[in-house]
């Protein structure tokens, strides 16, 4: 079944490879499909300490190596300790897989692994304290827009679920021996369901853009706080007041805002926490927001970060976004629900789970910030309610640039809503098939002005009508592939064991 120490070997280095190459800071499609066929050969094939501590620095590598730009930002101990959490947790699956693989029987142990991480991944989403999908292995499909399609269908964990498959069918085709009598009818049942997949995706990917289109446009800052970066572990309010935003950049941020209007835009975004401002501060930027839009008939989301006044309860400040209609009125005020760890959720008020809208004469615009886009479970709120555009102001740093950004196409796709992020990283516009339309990387060039006709339209999803489904069905078939095992599988073995000691 398995070849030599020198095959397993080999297993273990382009298994650990091609994971380092799928769900690191610059995913590839194939890597994705095929890191889970050597890793399950390795472990399938080991099962002493040694075997075990050869999984373990494998994919600790992968881990460390795949991730080093995105985890640059935060100190190292946390990026090791991190990276140790991932590597236990990928191992901990590839050997429940294994438990599982040698007490099932034939074509049905292509579904435990997928099973096992499709659920881990659903899983997380709602686990606080940790990164929603950010390391999901739907993302390694980002260039391969054409399966990515299918997530409009039943999810992006569906997408997750397929990649996963692809794996554990080798294997099992490999065991059988490549016998095309033996594995024929599994073989183009399997074909034909890829098929009708990709045929599914070439169709919605071909689709045309929907016309009209309207003009937005992007506005990043420069500048967050002055006198060097932040240390965001500081809690105290005199540090942060002496970082406010210099008056020249909140001017410099205004006046982009016009040169936006003055080139056509009819929705104008700030990057995430484009200016750090104080509650008097805030008054007059919005003042003369509202004066900008009622003057010229736009729609404007401010995007900044406010230090409250010292005396209000909570943290220090508040992450949000205020969107100000065509008539110079606040239509609401956002505050981020999802801080990240560590960093925002030390100094900043979290803000209520529900996404606003506004209806508009465009359509019905819907908003979050950055982190929040991560959380599935929150932004079914888009197809719920009837988003038609979804904007996301967001903030980044070089390593998950231009990551960050891209998972937004699967967004789009998923829920069939229009998206625009724009951001001090890469900014892009998705129509609601998550095609890419129009995108300005922030670390390339010094314009700070992002502008692009989108069509701001929504269309039916499967996925938005049905919601969770898929993901549902897997946890109830990973529920009753565990209690099988625990259940028939556990007391035999422990009848075999008793009689193998006594007999001793």
């Amino acid at each position: 079944m398995f070849s030599s120490k020198f095959s397993k070997l080999l297993y273990l280095v382009l298994g650990s490879v091609c994971l380092a190459l799928a769900k690191g800071d610059w995913p590839m499609v194939l890597p994705g499909f095929l890191f889970s066929y050597f890793l399950l050969r390795y472990t399938r094939s080991n099962q002493n300490l040694v075997s075990f501590g050869g999984l373990f620095i494998g994919t600790f590598l992968a881990v460390f190596i795949g991730v080093h730009n995105r985890s640059s930002f935060f100190p190292l101990p946390f990026y090791l300790m991190n990276t140790l959490i991932n590597t236990l947790v990928i191992i901990l699956i590839f050997y429940f897989e294994r438990f599982f693989y040698f007490r099932t029987k034939g074509w049905v142990c292509c579904f435990i692994y997928p099973s096992l991480l499709t659920s881990l991944e659903f899983l997380l989403c709602f686990l606080p304290g940790t990164s929603g999908t950010w390391s999901s292995l739907c993302f390694s499909q980002l260039d391969n827009p054409v399966l990515l399609q299918s997530a409009s269908l039943f999810g992006q964990f569906f997408v997750t679920f397929i990649v996963a498959f692809v794996g554990p069918f080798l294997n099992w085709l490999q065991d059988e021996g490549w016998s095309w009598s033996k594995t024929r009818q599994t073989v183009v049942v399997t074909l034909v369901v890829i098929c009708a997949l990709l045929s599914y995706g070439n169709i919605q990917q071909i689709s045309k853009i929907a016309t009209p289109t309207t003009r937005v446009a992007g506005i990043t800052s420069r500048e967050l706080v002055k006198k060097g970066s932040p240390n965001f572990a500081e809690i105290n309010y005199a540090y942060w007041e002496e970082r406010l935003s210099p008056a020249n950049l909140v001017t410099i941020t205004l006046d982009k805002t016009r040169q936006a209007i003055n080139l056509g835009a009819k929705i104008i975004v700030w990057n995430e926490g484009c200016i750090l401002i104080n509650e008097p501060q805030q008054t007059y930027v919005l003042n003369t927001l509202r004066q900008m839009a009622s003057q010229n008939r736009v729609y404007i989301l401010a995007a900044y970060i406010l230090l409250k006044n010292n005396h209000h309860s909570g943290r220090l400040m508040q992450n949000k976004a205020v969107m100000i209609d065509s008539l110079g009125r606040i239509a609401f005020q956002y505050r981020k629900v999802f801080l990240v760890p560590g960093v925002e959720d030390v100094i900043m008020d979290s803000g209520v789970k529900e996404i606003p809208t506004l209806d508009t004469e465009y359509g019905r615009i819907g908003t979050v910030i950055c982190y929040d886009l991560q959380f599935p479970q929150y932004l079914k709120q888009s197809s719920a309610k009837k988003i038609d555009l979804l904007l996301v102001p967001g903030y980044e740093w070089p390593g998950v640039t231009p990551l960050a950004t891209r998972i937004g196409a699967v967004e789009a796709a998923q829920n069939r809503t229009a998206l625009l992020r724009i951001t001090r990283g890469l900014s892009a516009a998705y129509d609601n098939y998550g095609r890419c339309l129009a995108q300005l990387n922030y670390f390339t060039t010094r314009e700070d002005i992002f502008i692009c006709d989108i069509p701001i339209q929504r269309s039916f999803s499967l996925y938005g009508k049905g919601g969770w489904i898929f993901p549902y069905l897997i946890l109830v078939l990973t529920s009753v592939l565990i209690g099988w095992v625990l259940i028939l599988q556990v007391p035999c073995f422990l009848i075999k064991w008793i009689k193998r000691t006594k007999s001793v």
